[in-house]
């Protein structure tokens, strides 16, 4: 089969959505599938990148038919779900285009509402922009495409059940897939990290949890002396993160903009003993898989695709979405009692051996076949 995967992010794969489609993409073309890309920097116009939202979706369709005209044709089209509205319009009223797969990381309609209620819990400021202006460029997109696309694969179970029972999408026509672990976090020997302390790896967004990080640490480090604490793969600069904490808990946090190679990600892993993600909304973390890998304890909320990996108590903590007492009392819990961490960590790690990349890529060949039904 030759496939086409389309989605308006750069092109890194060191993180989040590049790094899963070219991490399956590996796996499909080992087993002779052919893979082409478009990221952001395929798609961008001569326009201003404020109008990317309208101008985005219908460059994508120019490009699929460019690449017919030259004699490329594509099986399947994968487009990424904010970005393929024109695309599912052009393929209802042109049959033969290639059919649609539309992918998702976290459907956007369940994404709103529950940002806009943590804002409020939360006394964040929203702008109009925010709170109308997504609404009116964004969302409406996404809907139709999911409404209208030839299949969907989403990563976690509650983004299935949106779609059937508030958007009425057929259960045939959305795969279930999920994030995976490189090669290099698979060797990681068996057993719990021998580092200590927490780390954090995520981008610096409040869809992260940000506001409720930053009392969970503050907490932890002023009931534990001498916490090492690690803020990874933020993204963004020393002082945007350190000066969100009070001046008497800075010097036991560190922070690590960005991290190079999978080596020395699974290095980084392994400093610390608890995995801290006290996200609002996912898809599902590459980085709680990675952890487990590399033998951490798991503090996580209990949403999406954490919530279909970690079974509370078992192989992890969860905690309700905005719950900074729970969270902060497991985490004091664990670093006070390294049996129970230890204990945590090591049935995290088992199971997160059995989420490969092959066995992800296999659960998409799936849902391209049921696209290709449809055709």
């Amino acid at each position: 089969m030759r496939i086409l995967r389309v989605a308006n992010v750069a092109d890194n794969r060191m993180g989040g959505m590049a790094r899963v489609m070219h991490f399956t993409s590996e796996q499909l073309v080992a087993s002779g599938h052919e893979v082409d890309f478009l990221f952001n920097q395929d798609l961008r116009t001569r326009l201003p990148a404020r109008f990317d939202r309208f101008c985005v979706p219908i460059r994508i369709v120019q490009l699929v038919f460019r690449s017919i005209r030259a004699g490329r044709n594509y099986d399947v089209v994968e487009i990424h779900e904010p970005s393929a509205a024109a695309y599912a319009l052009a393929r209802s009223v042109i049959s033969c285009l290639p059919p649609l797969i539309v992918i998702s990381y976290g459907i956007e309609s369940r994404a709103e509402p529950i940002t806009i209620k943590y804002a409020h819990a939360k006394h964040l400021p929203m702008t109009w922009k925010q709170r109308y202006g997504y609404r009116f460029t964004t969302l409406w997109q996404s809907n139709f495409a999911l409404r209208h696309a030839d299949h969907m694969v989403v990563f976690n179970t509650e983004d299935r059940a949106h779609l059937v029972s508030n958007m009425l999408v057929p259960i045939d026509r959305i795969t279930v897939t999920h994030s995976a672990v490189s090669d290099v976090f698979l060797r990681c020997p068996t057993g719990p990290s021998p580092g200590t302390g927490v780390i954090f790896l995520a981008s610096w967004l409040d869809r992260k949890g940000i506001p409720d990080l930053i009392r969970i640490l503050t907490r932890a480090i002023r009931e534990v002396p001498g916490l090492p604490v690690t803020i990874a793969g933020c993204g963004v600069g020393v002082d945007k993160i350190i000066t969100n904490f009070p001046a008497d808990c800075r010097s036991n946090i560190r922070i690590v903009p960005q991290i190079r190679g999978d080596h020395a990600l699974l290095a980084e892993y392994r400093r610390h003993a608890i995995f801290l993600l006290p996200s609002i909304f996912e898809g599902q973390p590459l980085s709680m898989l990675e952890a487990a890998s590399a033998g951490l304890a798991l503090i996580c909320t209990n949403i999406c695709g954490m919530k279909d990996f970690i079974r509370n108590g078992v192989n992890g903590i969860t905690a309700e979405v905005g719950d900074t007492a729970r969270l902060g009392d497991a985490l004091i819990q664990l670093l006070a009692d390294p049996i129970l961490t230890a204990r945590l960590s090591l049935q995290a790690q088992l199971d997160a051996r059995e989420y490969t990349w092959m066995r992800s890529a296999d659960r998409y060949l799936a849902g391209v076949a049921a696209a290709m039904l449809r055709r």
